[in-house]
């Protein structure tokens, strides 16, 4: 049961403000680490923080980047373009790649048996709804192994999505594969066209990636209500600000909405414990700019006494807290079972369900758990407009942002003004 003053505190947050916010980054254009859009989204978060009477504080960081001019395949033999988009961090293909497409199902090692691709650009399907290979980095490399000069990925769903060039490793220093060749993502509408090409028994294309990787600075961004009693004790609330490609309204404006509306509330309440809301560039890959705001202020880990990301909740099917997930480098990252009860128990008592479930891989509060800091997630994994240009706002469910604001307001609340933490 909630109390009256817990009641009061759920009543104030309102999922349209949440909405809004939302509304107002996705015209900010590319959030990409570093580019113009991430900058003004770190000013119009400051200024909200700034209103609700938060302590500003920043945290400069430094990590690649990536910029896509072009992604395109022409299939020579009848002159029909395809487009699609390049998985982030993929290396340019510097002008025009011509060569022949040889279908290697879905790019697993023995896929190559028996087949020649060398100087070829080979087709990879994948068959599993979701996103299975999303880590594409991998993938890349086998082919380049293989003397393969490019790389198409048929996506299952209608739209392409953009994948990421890492191995999928948690690990900063072992971020990328050694060797890869560049890649685009189709759509199976498009995939489609590919294989009736192949079907025909023409098979020439011409692939061309004009993409950019370079180092960029930017900002994590703090704000903090300090708490009137232990106020070295603090409570992170956490929400990255890039995405993989714009809009990002629900990967992850949602976070970011409910990051707003939850400093604007729970700036206003009197808690014993200080509440740190931490907006993150950098999260895309192996949330690397997590990383380096956890090295810089190591000192103080031991004092977080819990902390909750805010990531893609707001677009797909039942709310979930990530319970576990591996990264390709890592075991088993648990998360921290009293503190994804407590949430649970704050949901149950206004009504709300949550659920959990198992992730394949983690984000910015892994580095968190990495220091021994108890941590959740919520997340909706079944997003079918992820890391597409189909992830709108008109897509974003403000109800599923006013729950997650509430249960996170009122666990925090509660976690602030007990007399003990673990």
């Amino acid at each position: 049961m909630i109390t009256p003053n817990e009641y009061k505190l759920q009543s104030e947050i309102h999922g349209r403000n949440a909405l809004h916010h939302i509304e107002e980054i996705c015209r900010f254009g590319n959030r990409f680490v570093g580019m113009e859009g991430d900058f003004l989204t770190l000013s119009y978060i400051e200024d909200k923080f700034l209103k609700a009477r938060l302590k500003i504080e920043h945290t400069p960081i430094r990590a690649p980047t990536f910029v896509e001019r072009k992604a395109e395949i022409l299939l020579s033999d009848t002159g029909i373009k395809l487009t699609g988009l390049s998985p982030y961090f993929t290396v340019s293909s510097h002008g025009k790649i011509r060569g022949e497409l040889v279908d290697i199902g879905q790019g697993q090692e023995t896929d190559y048996v028996g087949v020649d691709v060398r100087g070829k650009i080979v087709v990879i399907t994948e068959t599993q709804l979701g996103f299975a290979i999303f880590w594409l980095g991998p993938y890349s490399e086998l082919a380049s192994r293989h003397g393969a000069i490019g790389m198409i990925v048929i996506h299952p769903f209608p739209w392409p999505y953009r994948m990421s060039m890492e191995a999928g490793n948690i690990s900063t220093e072992n971020r990328f594969v050694k060797q890869q060749v560049p890649a685009i993502c189709i759509s199976a509408i498009d995939g489609m066209t590919l294989m009736h090409y192949l079907g025909q028994g023409k098979h020439n294309a011409i692939l061309e990636v004009d993409t950019s990787i370079y180092d960029v600075d930017s900002t994590v961004l703090s704000g903090v209500v300090e708490g009137y009693e232990i106020p070295e004790e603090r409570i992170v609330i956490m929400s990255h600000r890039d995405h993989a490609i714009p809009p990002g309204a629900n990967d992850n404006g949602s976070g970011l909405g409910c990051l707003i509306e939850l400093a604007r509330v729970l700036g206003q309440q009197k808690l014993r414990r200080s509440i740190e809301f931490i907006c993150t560039p950098a999260e895309e890959g192996g949330s690397p700019g997590m990383s380096q705001y956890v090295q810089a202020h190591k000192d103080r880990m031991n004092k977080v006494k819990a902390a909750i990301n805010l990531d893609m909740f707001s677009t797909g099917g039942r709310l979930q807290l990530v319970e576990s997930g591996q990264w390709h480098d890592t075991d088993m990252f648990m998360f921290s079972p009293w503190l994804l009860e407590a949430l649970e128990t704050a949901a149950d008592d206004m009504g709300y369900h949550v659920g959990r479930y198992a992730a394949s891989s983690t984000s910015d509060e892994t580095r968190f758990l990495m220091e021994g800091v108890p941590s959740a997630w919520f997340w909706k994994p079944d997003d079918v407009y992820y890391h597409s240009i189909h992830d709108t706002p008109d897509k974003v469910d403000a109800n599923s942002l006013k729950a997650v604001s509430d249960i996170t307001a009122l666990t925090v609340s509660r976690l602030a003004n007990l007399d003990f933490l673990p």
